[in-house]
């Protein structure tokens, strides 16, 4: 894609349920930030235009616009349908709220790389990461028949889907720890080891 012509929004996904975390992984602190100001601050370099997923009036405080979902319950299938209904463009950026260590780097190779389907997801070792994606306005028929058919895996989203899948590996790109989630006590206290710059 070319970034000077195209034009791309960024949705970051904050309405879930946190429900391995036992608190609102989002709002968790990561050095002096909330873990969702750490992703925020990397998309906003990328995008057109940065709006939060989320149900909760508390996201509003970060000076993004925030929609709630359409469809609240339907996890991460129903945050992307939100954001493709929301939005005016037709590629767009999706990303979880928990994955704080992502570098703009590698949201633009993703950018760069997207115009070749309808749906575009990093692999890591041949994992696929969903949520941390494009997904362009074709997509918004597709996953709605997913949701009529209570079909609301990504998994199989993805595979009915016009998508390519960008190993992570073949970037030259250092890409370890960025793709984590963090959405455990655990992955959470392992977060706070790193000896990162935040930036």
């Amino acid at each position: 894609m070319n970034k000077t012509t195209a034009h791309i929004n960024a949705y970051i996904l904050a309405g879930g349920k946190s429900a391995r975390m036992g608190e609102d992984k989002g709002m968790l602190k990561l050095g002096q930030k909330r873990m969702i100001n750490h992703v925020l601050d990397q998309v906003k370099r990328c995008a057109d235009e940065v709006v939060i997923v989320a149900n909760k009036s508390d996201y509003a405080q970060f000076g993004f616009r925030c929609i709630p979902d359409i469809y609240k319950g339907l996890g991460p299938i129903g945050g992307i349908y939100s954001a493709l209904k929301d939005s005016g463009t037709h590629y767009n950026f999706v990303v979880g709220c928990d994955m704080p260590f992502l570098g703009y780097e590698i949201v633009n190779y993703l950018i760069d790389r997207a115009v070749n389907a309808d749906v575009t997801i990093p692999t890591i070792g041949g994992k696929m990461q969903p949520l941390c994606g494009i997904y362009t306005q074709a997509c918004v028929g597709l996953i709605e028949e997913k949701i009529k058919a209570n079909q609301l895996k990504m998994m199989s989203f993805i595979s009915a889907s016009d998508h390519q899948l960008i190993a992570m590996e073949s970037s030259g790109m250092d890409f370890v720890h960025q793709f984590e989630n963090i959405n455990t006590p655990e992955a959470y206290d392992q977060a706070l080891k790193y000896t990162i710059k935040w930036k």
